[in-house]
């Protein structure tokens, strides 16, 4: 029996670009929220994101995904029907993003637990550090970096005399590109994109989850998050799981029963009961 319902939202975001999100509600009232931020060329309906946001649903809390405004992504799964946004991205967009939408849902009056994948994880810490005397009741980083960027001083100097960079979508073959105003807001205030020192004004409880089979973001970087948060926070090695928990995009189902991998069911498995336990210790 299906008890949760889903339902598709619009606000304004950086600029006045659209956020698409989708929301999916508990049949009882919900004990709090869990809002999800996907990564790099990631979008809300990447992957894992639909199952942690219905089974999160499904055990009381009130879950929210979204697409940032500049991540050329709308509700078409197939294209990134806006490529000329996704070039205008930075930092401080989705960071105004996660702002829209967290004072967006604080109507609820719910106690608020952010997630972040990958990218998405480097935006909810930075969101969080720079708001750590409000919310959210709880962190949770899954897979993130703890650096804002990681181009070395070629790839740098190419950037700014190309004022672009190449950075084509496996997923759909096209070619996208990261502006140079990406790289330009983080040099004229570094330590203002730093992870780890946001990290450090963290005072919510923070959970960190990554894969020691990471291909992409090295398992070291949960680590050192964790250090510099190490206070309140708990981090996770999950063996075996790669950059996205071993689940494949799309995700597809049998018979429509959901067979996810061992590593995305434990990733999903500690995000909700991690997301609930900081709820019901905010109420």
């Amino acid at each position: 029996m299906n008890t949760t319902s889903v339902s598709a939202w619009t606000i304004p975001g950086s600029d006045g670009h659209p956020i698409y999100g989708n929301t999916h509600l508990p049949k009882e009232e919900p004990k709090g929220q869990l809002i999800c931020c996907h990564g790099f060329k990631g979008y809300k309906d990447y992957g894992f994101f639909p199952i942690l946001c219905g089974q999160a649903a499904e055990q009381g809390l009130a879950a929210h995904r979204f697409n940032f405004s500049h991540s050329g992504m709308t509700n078409r799964l197939d294209t990134f029907e806006k490529p000329e946004l996704f070039e205008k991205d930075r930092w401080g967009r989705q960071i105004e993003d996660l702002a829209a939408v967290v004072k967006h849902l604080q109507a609820s009056n719910l106690p608020s637990v952010l997630f972040g994948h990958s990218r998405g994880g480097v935006t909810s810490t930075l969101y969080t550090g720079r708001h750590a005397k409000d919310i959210p009741a709880g962190l949770i980083t899954a897979a993130a970096p703890d650096y804002a960027c990681n181009l070395d001083d070629f790839v740098r100097d190419q950037l700014r005399m190309e004022g672009r960079l190449l950075s084509p979508s496996g997923r759909t073959g096209q070619d996208l590109y990261v502006g140079l105003d990406w790289l330009e807001e983080i040099e004229r205030d570094p330590a203002l994109y730093k992870p780890a020192l946001a990290a450090e004004q963290i005072q919510c409880p923070m959970l960190i989850l990554h894969g020691d089979q990471d291909e992409t973001v090295p398992t070291d970087c949960a680590r050192n998050l964790h250090q510099a948060a190490s206070r309140q926070s708990k981090l996770e090695i999950i063996q075996g799981a790669n950059h996205v928990f071993n689940c494949p995009n799309p995700f597809l189902t049998e018979a429509g029963l959901v067979q996810l991998p061992e590593q995305a069911r434990q990733m999903i498995q500690h995000s909700i009961g991690f997301a609930i336990a900081c709820c019901e210790a905010a109420r």
